[in-house]
């Protein structure tokens, strides 16, 4: 929508270009982000172009028309925007609980594994706990008290790991 900005001042035409993109800010705030994007352009183009200083026509009011206009297109690109994050706020809620359910099964499956994890070291531990038990069996209180001791609390403490473990 560029204007022929060389021809306009030429012209001394501002008052009608001023009308022109009246017209068009008017189509683009119903149009849409892409149009308002061209106008604004247009109009920020116009505030730039006109000159500073002109007895013959009162610029400075045509620029400051010019400037509001500027204005109402931002302002219906971020009413827009809203509208949008407005209509997309149900579904963050719900991602949101999505990621809350996926993280807590997450946690639980972790803790499973974990469990699990426990669970085959004990199993494997048990195999030892026999050999040990065997060991345990075969020595004399009399002959080696503190061996039998130890072997007595190592045993002790593996059942009671192995019973917190399994349900």
């Amino acid at each position: 929508m560029s204007k022929n900005w060389s021809l306009i001042r030429a012209n001394n035409a501002w008052e009608e270009v001023l009308a022109e993109l009246i017209q068009e800010t008017k189509a683009a705030i119903k149009a849409g982000a892409v149009e308002r994007s061209a106008v604004r352009s247009d109009l920020r183009e116009f505030i730039e172009q006109s000159p500073n200083f002109d007895n013959t026509v009162p610029i400075d009011k045509l620029d400051e028309i010019a400037s509001k206009l500027h204005k109402k297109l931002v302002q219906a690109d971020l009413e827009d925007e809203l509208a949008k994050m407005e209509a997309r706020q149900p579904s963050f809620a719900d991602i949101l609980k999505e990621i809350r359910v996926i993280t807590e099964e997450a946690n639980d499956a972790a803790d499973a594994i974990s469990l699990n994890r426990v669970r085959k070291v004990v199993d494997s531990v048990a195999d030892a706990l026999e050999s040990l038990q065997q060991i345990r069996d075969s020595i004399d209180k009399a002959d080696e008290p503190k061996l039998a001791k130890s072997l007595d609390e190592l045993l002790s403490a593996f059942e009671t790991l192995r019973a917190t473990v399994k349900p």
